[in-house]
């Protein structure tokens, strides 16, 4: 059973739900049965309101192990936006109240006086925020104004934006109006929203969800701020509740000319627990360089109030379950004060949390595939992609023991898998990135295909309680080839900040380049033996060889660099100049030779229960080396037991040991010239 990447085509629907259940099959995107629900479908977002959709989800009474939205950001009809605006989407959960306002008032009679007033009734609507981004600065995509050029990009661009939102499966039953906010003062960008849910138990269900806070707004002062936008607040405990979370989405805007806040100031908030400051975040990204989506024809290179344009907002998650010693928890948020200049411009907030309340685990252990960054077509990695080289996947520790251990298995579907181990200390609901060794590419062809990345006895435990998200595939297109070809660097009056390396599949240095000259051209032939390359320029002053800012302000050194890369029988393969952090690509030369890795008998096979009192398990790893031979013996060094098995697939081998006196056994295991043993305890039942 395993989680799939998938790609949404622009389809147009007249209805507003797919249900689909997918047969198990070595083709199926998911073993376990998967409801797709269509909640948005070429949304016009083209001016600063809120766009409902009341959408049906036919999901009561079944339990759901993963809920992901998709939110797939596009152009809108009239073109892309030139500026940067926040998105958000929410549940408008109908609380089952109802509220009216005064619709029309007339007046009937002055003496007396008799009013006839007309009443607008409506059931009481409260938010959920399930994720936010921010729209790229859309210059380069706007196909209505080309006069910037489109450095890439053109009308047919969309950018796709994936949420776990599995703790609000509560809320995303029956009828439900499904809101993306938009903040934009111009048109505009198209919205495509898709809920995919993956049916199966979750590591903790959710009792209960509680709003601590819904909105932002303007700060003048700390005081003020606290009291009107962020003030404590005490939550009730439901019954039941045996662990629990807030999550925290915030934003900072506007630029106030004395302080730089809200956008360009570095804050942090803080977050109390029945009074006393318990975590801390500092809401400020340095990173917006290497964002997804660039280059853009913005400043989206400055660091920004805990966002960046055209990437996600990124949550903050903060345990509650040590402080559940009462009935009630009191939670409070509060913001490094600073002063804003008088008259200087507003600074604003955006502020939303959410608190759930979890029942009892459902699995004691569960290590799970979170996603694979590459190789894959998801648009969320694409600086990693399109690959040929190492495999890049993060894994995730979902249960109360840490993660200290596990085999990835990994390679092309259908193809030839290849096998790493993975050893860390991962707590409860903490990731790691892991960068493995290149795959073995057999049988892989030019355009799309598959690739499975799974974990093998997480912890030294041949299963562990949730097998479901131990495996997870994507879908990924292969590097481009390229022939003897010729580098020609153009550098800006910074050239100290730039450095050039070729790479192997092997994570090795074939090739670098680092002492240019300063407004310099830098030209050389490259030619390569056959393998897989990876081609890095990085620049240490985060902001490329060109940024039209630099050139409107007068910054001259810092712009009219150039990155070109030619073939040396003609044609270009690839040119760059406002890239940010780095300009990073693959490619392929010749045919690629991936060496395979060494039988490591200690490290491939796995012997357990031990003790035991009668069945031991031997995991017989997939080496295609002919048959593996089992033997027991006693302490004496006589044979008690013998057999062979396969070693073509992955498999258990049961070897039952009840039979046999309560004592120490060694168990030796024999593939070609290579042997490992382990000493394992008989006992009585």
């Amino acid at each position: 059973m395993y989680i799939c990447e998938t790609i949404l085509s622009h389809m147009k629907h007249n209805f507003l739900f797919i249900f689909s259940f997918l047969i198990i099959s070595s083709l199926s995107c998911f073993a376990e049965d998967t409801l797709q629900v269509i909640a948005h479908d070429n949304t016009q977002m083209t001016w600063h309101k809120n766009y409902d959709n009341k959408v049906f989800f036919p999901t009561e009474g079944i339990q759901y192990r993963k809920i992901f939205m998709y939110f797939t950001l596009g152009c809108a009809e009239g073109g892309c936006s030139d500026w940067d605006y926040d998105v958000l989407t929410q549940i408008m959960h109908n609380t089952g109240k109802i509220d009216s306002t005064v619709s029309k008032l007339d007046t009937l009679s002055l003496s007396p006086l008799v009013l006839d007033t007309t009443w607008r009734v409506f059931d009481v609507l409260e938010p959920y925020e399930l994720g936010r981004f921010i729209t790229p600065y859309g210059t380069y995509m706007n196909f209505r104004n080309q006069q910037y050029g489109n450095q890439g990009f053109d009308s047919s661009w969309t950018h796709t934006f994936r949420y776990d939102v599995t703790d609000y499966a509560s809320l995303l039953q029956d009828s439900v109006i499904i809101r993306a906010k938009y903040n934009g003062w111009s048109a505009g960008f198209s919205a495509d929203i898709r809920f995919e849910f993956i049916e199966g138990l979750p590591q903790r269900p959710v009792i209960e969800i509680k709003n601590l806070y819904t909105r932002g707004g303007r700060y003048n002062n700390s005081e003020q701020f606290e009291r009107d936008i962020i003030p404590a607040r005490k939550l009730g405990i439901p019954n039941g509740t045996k662990s629990s979370q807030a999550k925290v989405l915030v934003t900072g805007h506007g630029n106030n000319s004395g302080s730089n806040c809200g956008e360009f100031c570095d804050k942090e908030y803080y977050f109390k627990v029945n009074g006393e400051q318990k975590f801390m975040h500092r809401m400020w990204r340095e990173d917006c360089g290497i964002v997804p989506v660039r280059p853009q024809g913005g400043t989206y290179l400055y660091p920004r109030a805990n966002w960046c344009p055209g990437d996600k907002v990124h949550e903050q998650r903060w345990e509650l379950t040590p402080f559940l010693n009462s009935d009630s928890i009191e939670l409070d948020m509060d913001i490094e004060s600073y002063t804003n200049q008088v008259d200087g411009g507003n600074s604003s907030h955006n502020i939303s949390s959410t608190v759930f309340f979890y029942g009892s685990d459902n699995y004691a252990f569960d290590a799970e595939i979170n996603t694979i960054i590459a190789p894959s077509t998801h648009s969320e990695h694409i600086n990693y992609n399109p690959s040929c080289g190492q495999a890049i996947v993060v894994i995730r520790n979902n249960a109360h023991i840490p993660l200290t251990s596990t085999k990835i298995r990994y390679g092309a579907l259908d193809g030839k898998m290849r096998t790493e181990i993975w050893t860390g200390n991962l707590a409860f609901e903490e990731m790691d990135t892991v960068y493995l060794p290149s795959p073995y590419w057999d049988g892989v062809s030019m355009g799309t295909n598959q690739f499975i990345a799974e974990l093998v006895t997480p912890n030294k435990r041949y299963s562990d309680e949730n097998k479901a998200n131990d495996k997870y595939i994507s879908t990924f297109d292969l590097a481009p080839r390229w022939e003897p070809f010729r580098f020609m660097l153009r550098t800006n009056g910074y050239p100290q900040e730039n450095k050039l390396t070729i790479t192997n599949e092997r994570g090795e240095v074939v090739w670098e380049k680092s002492d240019f000259e300063a407004n310099g051209n830098f030209i050389e032939d490259v030619t390569l033996p056959s393998g897989c390359y990876e081609l890095l320029l990085s620049d240490e002053g985060n902001d490329g060889l060109d940024w039209w800012v630099y050139r409107q302000t007068g910054q001259t050194a810092r712009a009219n660099g150039s990155f070109r890369v030619f073939k040396q029988s003609g044609g270009v393969y690839a040119l760059t100049s406002d890239f940010g952090n780095e300009f990073r690509m693959n490619f392929i030369v010749g045919q690629m030779d991936v060496q395979e890795a060494p039988l490591k008998m200690s490290e491939d096979f796995e012997i357990f229960p031990n003790p035991t009192s009668g069945d031991v398990n031997v995991l017989i790893p997939e080496l295609n080396e002919g048959n593996a031979k089992i033997e027991v013996f006693d302490m004496l060094g006589r044979s008690v037991l013998s057999f062979i098995t396969p070693t073509d697939l992955e498999h258990l081998a049961l070897i039952d040991i009840s039979e046999l006196m309560d004592n120490m056994y060694v168990i030796k295991v024999t593939v070609g010239d290579q042997s490992i043993s382990e000493k394992i305890l008989k006992v009585a039942k």
